[in-house]
């Protein structure tokens, strides 16, 4: 079984998430930058909520050709860089970021002083599991799988 390259094992990818947790909160305080997490469980709506907020903030596009730089996905940070492509919207004052995640948020978070706000997103367990299904199935992490 050869797994796509895209799959990291669980620790190694842990290690790169810390590896650029320091770049990432150096670049918010240097900026004032705070941020609104979009949070979620796996398949729940964060990419159809992020449509929302690009049509939302950008009404007067009619395509998707900055839609990968409307929310930053806190997943990815070692693939998304430099961090300023992504959109800052000044927003009352200030300076946010969306940036999207699947982890528990709490105090001991290691970005928790540069939060704004959040939007927490909610499915239904069961449609969770199905598309969750559906998706595996469509985007196999094994290439012999299939075969």
């Amino acid at each position: 079984m050869q797994l796509k390259n895209e799959v990291y094992d669980p620790f190694e990818q842990a290690a790169i998430y810390y590896k650029f947790i320091p770049q990432f909160d150096s670049y918010l305080t240097a900026n004032n930058i705070k941020i609104i997490w979009v949070s979620s469980y796996p398949r729940s709506g964060n990419r159809f909520f992020n449509t929302l907020l690009y049509f939302t903030l950008f009404p007067q596009n009619t395509d998707f050709s900055n839609f990968s730089y409307v929310m930053l996905d806190e997943h990815l940070l070692d693939k998304q860089r430099p961090y300023e492509q992504f959109f800052i919207h000044n927003i009352n004052g200030q300076k946010l970021i969306f940036v999207k995640t699947h982890f528990p948020f709490n105090a001991r978070h290691n970005l928790a002083r540069h939060t704004y706000g959040a939007v927490h997103i909610y499915r239904n367990p069961f449609d969770v599991a199905i598309s969750d299904f559906i998706m595996s199935e469509y985007n196999s992490i094994c290439n012999d799988e299939k075969n």
